[in-house]
């Protein structure tokens, strides 16, 4: 038999079940109606796939604060009803400050002579678990058509309004993602005042390393560096890292081990440090699963597991593998600070786990006399009220020299006012000092 008789056949069978059976035909009556109400939907949904352009961003994406701004910024033109608040930052006034952002639900907009709907949806459970201090929320952009070119502005506009050459950006990690926290003046590694040969060899291994791809990847070594500057509190460390990180054009990323709760989410933060940034981790020797470990006993306790977690709940074991695990991403540029290294424990300060080890200390005379000179740099008196008051204190930490030059500016002014007459130079210590 054909198939052409065959399909006949069955149709000829199927109609007289139907006529036979009233149940049967009320089933097939039921189907048909569920599938034609649904027909709109499914064409709507089809249409939209064809004839619009979506981008959908979570706040924990890094460029989503900035989107919202511009968006923000476009919708001031229109009559939008539903608002919310948002902090940009004005490049023309140099600061920060609030602007009125679109609430929750659809917003239509038109942004360069194209229909563009927005809309903003918050899941107020919080995160996962409800442990999530940053409500999750999305921002969807959709535009007309299949072209991507209205989208691509936007996202163009948004990069434009942190992007400063004189200014560098400070993120910092919290809640679930990085949000900028500042943005600085960049400054020359000339006002940092530690040892000339140490900033030197810095400049000269960064230089290698992001010059160097081809060859990690020739000798089959990770391609990424950590650096861990150590010293006492004061010393400028910090500051070393973001002129550091200034002179090669990188924003820095900050996590506070205090921050993350759990190994997974050290490994988180670390992995979404941009490409053209730096990571840095402060006062690494404040949590307590970095120390030392006891000496193995023969009877496991959990003061001598290598997975004890401290009070956030993070172990040394994460801190390890998120620094240098198999997830650990390449071309990543980190810095740890620390006031106690010889505190920490052998396996985080290895080497290859961290690659550069420089010690911070406080200030010798030249670096010191540089600072003052830094500070005033046209003051004739300078030299002397250097070799009478802050020659005999040496060394000290940069923090308190700050606070001298500082205090001296304003007995200089109060002198001013009072017509004194500054003390005159003290040639013989400066002399000793110079040699």
């Amino acid at each position: 038999m054909s198939r052409a008789c065959l399909r006949e056949t069955m149709m000829q069978w199927l109609l007289q079940q139907l006529q036979g059976n009233q149940f049967l035909m009320a089933a097939l009556v039921a189907v048909a109606g569920l599938a034609l109400r649904n027909l709109p939907l499914r064409l709507a949904r089809s249409l939209r796939n064809l004839g619009t352009t979506s981008l959908t961003l979570q706040n924990a994406d890094q460029i989503y604060a900035q989107v919202d701004v511009v968006m923000a910024r476009a919708a001031m033109g229109h009559r939008v009803q539903r608002l919310s608040m948002v902090e940009g930052y004005d490049q023309a006034r140099d600061e920060w400050d609030w602007e009125f952002a679109l609430g929750e639900g659809h917003h239509f907009l038109w942004i360069d002579g194209a229909l563009v709907i927005v809309t903003r949806t918050t899941n107020e459970q919080g995160g996962e678990g409800g442990r999530s201090l940053r409500r999750p929320a999305t921002l969807t952009i959709t535009t007309l058509g299949r072209s991507r070119a209205v989208i691509a502005k936007i996202i163009d506009a948004a990069r434009a309004i942190n992007r400063d050459e004189t200014h560098q950006r400070i993120f910092y990690w919290t809640k679930g993602c990085f949000v900028v926290a500042d943005r600085k003046k960049r400054r020359s590694l000339d006002t940092v005042f530690v040892p000339q040969k140490i900033k030197q060899r810095l400049l000269t291994d960064m230089t290698d390393f992001l010059e160097g791809r081809a060859e990690y990847h020739r000798r089959g070594d990770p391609y990424r560096r950590t650096y861990a500057f150590e010293g006492p509190p004061g010393t400028g460390k910090t500051t070393l890292v973001q002129t550091l990180a200034a002179h090669f054009d990188r924003d820095v990323y900050v996590i506070n081990l205090s921050g993350a709760d759990s190994d997974e989410t050290l490994q988180s933060a670390l992995n979404q440090i941009d490409k053209s940034g730096v990571g840095l981790i402060e006062d690494i020797d404040a949590s307590d699963v970095t120390h030392h470990r006891q000496p193995f006993s023969g009877e496991l306790r959990p003061s001598d597991a290598y997975g004890m977690r401290d009070s956030s709940g993070l172990t040394l074991s994460g801190i390890l593998n998120a620094l240098d695990g198999a997830v650990a991403r390449e071309g990543r540029i980190m810095f740890v600070t620390s006031n106690h290294i010889a505190h920490l424990d052998e396996a985080l300060v290895r080497p290859g786990r961290i690659d550069v080890i420089e010690h911070i200390g406080l200030m010798q005379p030249s670096e010191a006399l540089a600072m003052s000179r830094h500070y005033w740099p046209s003051d004739p008196s300078i030299d002397a009220w250097f070799s009478d008051r802050v020659l005999p204190m040496l060394p000290m930490a940069p923090s308190r020299l700050r606070e001298m030059l500082l205090s001296r500016k304003a007995t200089l002014e109060s002198e001013h006012r009072t017509h004194s007459v500054p003390v005159g130079p003290n040639p013989t210590a400066l002399a000793t000092f110079l040699g």
